[in-house]
């Protein structure tokens, strides 16, 4: 017991007085322009991230290891700015000194580590690698900034009193933000109104750490006990060196006999989240203010549009330790880590990036289970298909018949098998008493709960008692690792009890002001395009970034999603150039150091975009590609009047690429709207007719007026604007051995994959029809799912033909005639298909598919008609005057067509 005790007394110091430093790979994320706040801090960019990161380990990582080694690599909590270090070339004027430190660092002991180090300076650019450990490591700047009143949003400011603000500037008898140094204690500065919460992300239904959601699925999929022997042996291995400090006279031994004296454990799963922020409050808070701990705070974003920084009410005297944000957080990550064995054992291949994608901001997770007659969270899965429809699919016959027999998907009758741990759970059926229940209860799903819209039944279900008992066996931990004044055991337990109970109350109330689904659709569709956006000099170059940021959210930038290019409305030059990704995007913005623009000149923007589709026009028809996203540009004019030569010009531009890109959209964003809408009208042929031309402009052209640069004012109507615009079937150039030979048809095809709930959209131009006696298009499936197809001549699918497809069968359409002659002019209307989803069978695991109820498909189109490659030297002429350049290719286009 004595070599024990003095072990115990090494480990007290060495815990106590050791300095975490910042990892080297993230040092260089605290030096010059890595520190300052340019990024919107978004799901999508730690989504888009992460996806990085798991395609370049296709096969040799899964989800377990990605989320152990993201948090052990990259999650350091507690890094703030030091108050007096100037930064040099030797020094970085950072470091890990929040009072969150010990406890982040207790759980890299309790989650444990795998093997097999990623690589990530060679995968992820630095401003990725930065914003990614940024995003999910927690930390407080609480202190003065001398910014407050230019930047604290007014809200909080009004609820900052005098009072308070003067308490602040009081030293407390114990304050966690205080750091030791060798029995002398550093004052703190005066806290500020407005202290900023790191590692926070923008939901619309309430703020979210990231690293609490990763840290609670690393401890979910490696579910373990700790003992305290084990923790302190633990420890020991980690610093057997280590030197010791001069300690502040505390009575350790007190300390360490109640740490021998419990023997109790704590769950790694319970840790990770709401249990280690609770100890927080108990341990740093009780001794000053006994059982009226602050829980919770008035938080805002500095803009919902353009989230970059979180501040929190300044108002409670520095007890930063369990912000709304954590409390939203911790509720989530709890339910997840119970839940996340039983997705993993059901969904092949299940991916990190789906589940925060799913669960946040889709549909919900994907449960391969027929789902209950009463579950109104709109998913329409169906369930697994009957014997009957998979007869030849033997191979998944015999993995689905090991699903059903295995015991670990076996439900209660009459009880949903919701998890025993963390929820309220009873035996019912007494053949599974035999049967390991916290193993079983690993494997359990929670039925009609698979979202963040569900954080109401979540709550209501949680085990109260566990929580209670699982915080009071933290505490201890912590206080061991920690210089804080010792508490007596009954006195521990109470406050631990008292301070989960107010918790509760707070969350109830938290969740119920919150927006729920119900008001929100959490599947709004998102149609994926090709978008180009042109700015104007309506607005600051903090606006335009927030507007950047607007319409690459609106239209779901991502590697599932749309492309963004960027357009300077001054000069015409690309300030970002094509990109699926937001933090690649806002890469391209930074190092670029865009001039705001002073006006807007048509001719150059639309010269200089022309100029770039005709090169990946060409890219994609030598690549031999047959499906597209559709391109659009949108252009923005708020500020200034367009000069009649603009105007002209800008007439022919359109006229031109009218011809020559038979599938690009124009959207006009503007306070002086009729004259776009008098531009497009003079753009059509003059020998088609009226009824054609007004089918042409209402397809390519939307008009939305704005008079303000405010984006709420013109949200809606630009995100129905873009639901409209559909994907391209289109055709590569012909494969035609000697190319002064006749124009030959194609006959090839792509593949696609169909989301439930999300209809997909496809349209074939008038272009591709021309010549043709007849057109034919096979919509093959796969066995992902029943798919239903409809064909119709109209954008608004009336007169519609419909076919249903299962498991590998395939749909024709047939088109004889789509086009009366050869002209546009004589009038010829596009074709247009939707596909939607009937069941999902949850079999898509290729890096593909952007969920696991994804349904693949491919798409044959027989009698489209192609060009010969005959005019790359003129198109990719990227020397002439954009106006010359743009004749040219109208007279080509003309000569082309006529």
């Amino acid at each position: 017991m004595k070599i024990l005790l003095l072990a115990l007394i090494l480990v007290t110091n060495i815990v106590t007085s050791q300095r975490i430093r910042i990892p080297e790979i993230l040092v260089s994320c605290y030096r010059g322009s890595s520190t300052e706040v340019f990024f919107p801090s978004s799901f999508g960019m730690v989504i888009d991230i992460i996806r990085k990161i798991e395609r370049a380990y296709p096969t040799s990582i899964d989800l377990r290891h990605l989320s152990s080694r993201i948090f052990h690599d990259l999650r350091v909590d507690g890094i703030q700015r030091s108050l007096t270090a100037i930064e040099s070339d030797e020094i970085t004027a950072y470091s890990v000194t929040g009072f969150m430190t010990v406890k982040n660092r207790i759980l890299q002991q309790v989650i444990s580590n795998v093997s097999g180090d990623l690589r990530y300076q060679e995968i992820l650019s630095h401003d990725e690698l930065c914003m990614l450990h940024k995003l999910i490591s927690s930390s407080v700047e609480p202190y003065e900034r001398q910014n407050e009143l230019r930047d604290c949003p007014w809200k909080i400011l009004n609820t900052t009193t005098f009072e308070s603000t003067l308490k602040a500037k009081m030293p407390a008898p114990f304050i966690p933000n205080r750091r030791f140094r060798n029995n002398h204690t550093i004052i703190s500065p005066n806290f500020s109104r407005c202290p900023i919460e790191n590692g926070v992300v923008f939901n619309d239904y309430g703020p979210i750490h990231p690293g609490i959601i990763i840290t609670s699925i690393a401890s979910g999929l490696q579910p373990q006990n700790i003992r305290i022997n084990d923790f302190v042996s633990e420890y020991r291995e980690k610093d057997p060196y280590q030197n010791l400090e001069t300690m502040e006279e505390t009575d350790n031994r007190q300390k360490i006999g109640k740490v021998i004296s419990s023997l109790s454990s704590i769950d790694n799963t319970y840790a990770a989240g709401l249990v280690g922020d609770l100890a927080e409050v108990v341990l740093f808070q009780a001794p000053i203010v006994k059982h009226n701990f602050t829980i919770g705070f008035t938080s805002m974003w500095n803009d919902t549009y353009f989230p970059r920084l979180h501040y929190l009410n300044g108002s409670r005297e520095g007890f930063f330790h369990l912000t709304d944000s954590e409390i939203l957080s911790g509720i989530d990550g709890l339910f997840i880590s119970q839940q996340v064995s039983a997705w993993s054992s059901r969904i092949q291949r299940l991916r990190l990036s789906q589940i925060f994608d799913m669960y946040y901001l889709h549909q919900g997770i994907s449960i391969p289970i027929i789902q209950s007659s009463n579950n109104n969270n709109g998913n329409n899965f169906k369930g697994r298909p009957s014997t009957a429809n998979r007869n030849n699919k033997n191979d998944d016959d015999e993995h689905n018949k090991n699903n059903e027999d295995d015991f670990s998907y076996t439900k209660i009758e009459g009880k949903k098998t919701t998890f025993k741990k963390a929820f309220n759970y009873k035996v019912l059926n007494e053949e599974l008493l035999d049967i390991d229940i916290n193993y079983l209860s690993r494997f359990s799903i929670s039925e009609g709960i698979n979202s963040v819209c569900h954080r109401q039944k979540i709550i209501d279900i949680i085990d109260v008692d566990k929580l209670k008992e699982e915080t009071y066996n933290f505490i201890q931990i912590l206080e061991f690792a920690t210089q804080t004044p010792i508490i007596s055991p009954p006195l521990l337990k109470e406050l631990s009890e008292s301070a989960v109970d107010q918790l509760m109350d707070y969350a109830r109330n938290l969740i119920s002001n919150n927006v729920q689904c119900s008001q929100q659709p959490i599947n709004f569709q998102k149609s994926p395009i090709d978008l180009t956006l042109i700015i104007d000099g309506s607005r600051t170059y903090y606006e335009n970034l927030q507007l950047i940021n607007f319409v690459a959210n609106t239209i779901g930038v991502s590697n599932f999603g749309s492309y963004i290019s960027v357009v300077h409305g001054n000069n015409g030059q690309f300030i970002a150039n094509r990109t699926n990704n937001i933090a690649n995007l806002f890469e391209q913005l930074k190092n670029s150091s865009f001039d705001n623009p002073i006006r807007l000149s048509l001719k150059d923007s639309l010269g200089s975009i022309m100029l770039q589709m005709t090169n990946q026009t060409i890219e994609e028809k030598s690549s031999g590609s047959y499906m597209e996203l559709s391109k659009v540009i949108l252009v923005v004019s708020q500020s200034h009047s367009i000069s009649e030569l603009d105007f002209e010009n800008a007439q022919i531009i359109l006229k031109s690429s009218m011809l020559q890109f038979p599938d690009l959209y124009f959207v006009f964003l503007s306070n002086d709207i009729d004259t776009f809408i008098e531009m497009a009208a003079g753009t059509g042929d003059k020998r088609s007719s009226v009824a054609r031309m007004l089918i042409e402009n209402a397809e390519r052209y939307s008009f939305i007026h704005a008079s303000s640069t405010d984006l709420s004012t013109f949200k809606k109507p630009l995100e129905s604007a873009f639901k409209l615009i559909p994907k391209r079937i289109i055709s590569p150039f012909c494969r035609n051995a000697d190319e002064k030979k006749s124009i030959q048809l194609i006959r090839d095809e792509f593949e696609d994959y169909a989301t439930p709930n999300v209809d997909l959209f496809y349209r074939i131009s008038p272009y591709y029809l021309l010549g043709s006696d007849e057109i034919r298009v096979r919509f093959q499936n796969v066995g992902y799912g029943d798919l239903t197809i409809c064909v119709a001549r109209h954008r608004n699918m009336t007169a519609k033909e419909c076919k249903s497809i299962q498991d590998i069968d395939n749909a024709w359409f047939n088109i004889t005639q789509p086009c009366n002659s050869d002209q546009l002019s004589d009038g010829c209307q596009s074709v247009y298909f939707t596909v939607q989803v009937d069941i999902s069978f949850i079999r898509c695991t290729e890096y593909s598919c952007r969920f696991p109820d994804d349904v693949r498909f491919n798409v044959r189109a027989e009698g489209l008609r192609c060009e010969q490659n005959s005019s790359n030297s003129l198109f990719s002429s990227a020397k002439l005057n954009p106006i010359i350049f743009i004749l040219i290719l109208l007279h080509f286009s003309l000569l082309l067509h006529f």
